[in-house]
């Protein structure tokens, strides 16, 4: 379903935006990688904006650190990943962000 897909990829694109946006630094980067293994399409959005801080509630509806926020965004991407036979992960390591597995 395209109007799904263009939801949830938008709103990792947003919160990459928001993030960097929070941050001091003046410049700031979004990164988007594809990779297609083991029949599976994976997609990374990594962005150098200030880092996620309530990790534990991440996926849980209406928990939210923006101000206008209403803590529906990545609930209802993670949703329409799993509707796709996918799943959404927080990536922490050298890089800041997320994987979206679609099936």
């Amino acid at each position: 379903d395209f109007d799904l897909l263009e939801i949830l990829f938008s709103n990792f694109l947003f919160n990459a935006i928001d993030a960097i946006e929070l941050d001091d630094e003046d410049d700031g980067s979004v990164q988007l990688d594809y990779k297609y293994e083991d029949n599976i399409h994976k997609f990374f959005v990594y962005d150098s904006g200030v880092a996620i801080e309530n990790k534990k509630e991440l996926f849980e509806a209406f928990k939210s650190t923006k101000v206008k926020g209403n803590g529906l965004g990545l609930v209802l991407s993670a949703q329409i990943a799993e509707a796709h036979g996918g799943y959404v992960e927080l990536l922490e390591g050298d890089k800041k962000g997320f994987g979206i597995y679609i099936a």
